[in-house]
């Protein structure tokens, strides 16, 4: 495949993750919308603990074979049979410990009352080898039939759920969304894989497999932890239903990073297949500049509007959610912008960066975040976030991309993160002086053609150049 048909993959790739990936936010989204109006918010937050609890061993199963599959060009089914061999093996022996250990290990955390719950979601450690012949859509960048699956798995999740809550079944409604929208979606997979993984063990394919993906594994644990150490101590501190409410605002953010998520799985596979690093660098640049366009559009709308985005949307039951959305939002925005560096250092195999982020992270995040959420609640707990994530936004630039590109924060960030600053400054003084809803929208328009001009008018022409040449 030549560098202009793997341009011209990748867009159309990235057009058919975003037409996907949006089908599936929307389920997903309505679906919430109807749980949070049927249940209550202590519900979610059983939930939030739960999941948290489950999770943490779902990420021992998960060696990243995918991603190795994604950067090789020979023997394919081979390595996929070994790493189908090696997470079969891990994920049954997880779900066994679970199953034995939950009880000692819920009543540790002091919440004996949901031990049934884990043992439960703990089978969605199999999704995990299940899913990983999905990798092979993606290797020859496939992306409809490496994305479908999902769209159709969160429908059938939803209905479940839905069905569930409208029938009463409480907290149940929420699990069976979880397991069944996850569930479905490697099922599917393997359904629709051109090849079905078997039992094989070949010393020199593991070995390479683990070499590969061992540090991704020990980065994920760690980003496990940085992802759901909050929810503990949120959970732990001031009950079931304020982590309901920190859960809600946190999913509902961040569902909108599942698209830079899905970008990325079209943008590394480009990258593995293009050799040149001065090629990849400027690929990236680009992918910067679009990215934090569309984050950016996105974030303001939420930081001016998101009262209204909350209480319209989930009912006024929810009304403390909404600092909490707003803040989430904004760290939605910088991992976004730091995500894209992600499939970059992968395709030069570079991967101990995430472990070292992680690692930054979790240490600066347990303090903060128990602080803040004794001086502030909920509210301090997600300011905590939005802090360290900063902090590792910069260091993550300075540190690594500024070593393997030549430039750091202020070359590729700098415009998107002023126009943040901008849009939080006029948040800001609009809420002091209290000013009439006319004043609102009159600022949020000229804020909006403000970045227009300075920066998402070149962001978009970029992005237009690109459609224009592979498609017209």
């Amino acid at each position: 495949m030549n560098k202009q048909e793997i341009v011209k993959n990748s867009v159309r790739g990235v057009i058919i993750v975003f037409m996907a990936t949006g089908m599936q936010y929307i389920v997903a989204f309505v679906t919430q919308i109807f749980l949070a109006r049927l249940l209550a918010p202590s519900q979610f937050g059983i939930l939030a603990f739960t999941s948290m609890v489950a999770m943490f061993f779902y990420n021992f199963s998960n060696i990243h074979g995918d991603k190795y599959i994604i950067k090789e060009e020979e023997n394919l089914y081979q390595k996929l049979d070994n790493i189908f061999t090696l997470e079969i093996l891990l994920s049954l022996l997880l779900i066994f410990l679970v199953v034995i250990g939950a009880p000692f290990l819920m009543k540790l955390l002091g919440k004996p009352e949901q031990t049934q719950f884990v043992q439960f979601l703990s089978l969605l450690i199999l999704h995990n080898p299940f899913s990983k012949p999905r990798s092979l859509f993606e290797q020859k960048l496939s992306f409809f039939k490496a994305r479908i699956p999902s769209v159709v798995a969160q429908i059938g999740g939803g209905v479940i759920g839905i069905s569930l809550a409208y029938f009463k079944y409480g907290i149940w409604s929420l699990l069976w969304w979880r397991f069944s929208s996850i569930a479905l979606e490697a099922m599917i997979i393997w359904i629709i894989t051109p090849y079905r993984p078997k039992i094989v063990f070949n010393y020199s394919i593991l070995k390479g497999v683990v070499s590969f993906g061992w540090p991704l594994l020990f980065s994920s644990i760690l980003t496990y932890f940085c992802w759901n150490i909050d929810y503990y101590i949120v959970g732990h501190l001031l009950g079931e239903e304020q982590l309901g409410y920190y859960w809600l605002a946190f999913q509902v953010s961040h569902y909108f990073l599942n698209a830079k998520i899905a970008i990325n799985s079209v943008v590394f596979p480009a990258y593995s297949r293009t050799g040149n690093l001065v090629t990849k660098i400027k690929g990236f640049k680009l992918m910067t500049d679009i990215v934090g366009a569309l984050y950016l559009v996105m974030t303001v709308v939420v930081i001016f509007w998101g009262k209204e985005l909350i209480c319209i949307t989930f009912g006024d039951k929810w009304l403390p959610s909404v600092m909490p959305f707003k803040l989430f939002f904004i760290i939605v925005f910088t991992r976004a912008i730091g995500g894209n560096a992600g499939p970059l250092f992968y395709s030069q195999g570079i991967t101990h960066m995430d472990s070292v982020l992680s690692i930054i992270y979790v240490l600066l995040l347990t303090p903060m975040v128990y602080f803040g959420t004794i001086l502030f609640g909920i509210n301090g707990a997600a300011i905590a976030v939005l802090l360290v994530g900063f902090i590792v936004l910069i260091y993550g630039y300075e540190k690594y991309i500024r070593v393997l590109t030549g430039h750091g924060t202020l070359y590729y960030a700098g415009k998107p993160l002023l126009c943040l600053f901008i849009t939080l400054l006029s948040a800001f003084i609009l809420g002091y002086l209290n000013l009439t809803f006319h004043f609102k929208i009159i600022t949020f328009i000229a804020v909006m053609v403000f970045f227009y001009v300075i920066y998402l008018k070149n962001a978009g022409l970029e992005l237009l150049q690109i459609l224009k040449i592979n498609f017209i």
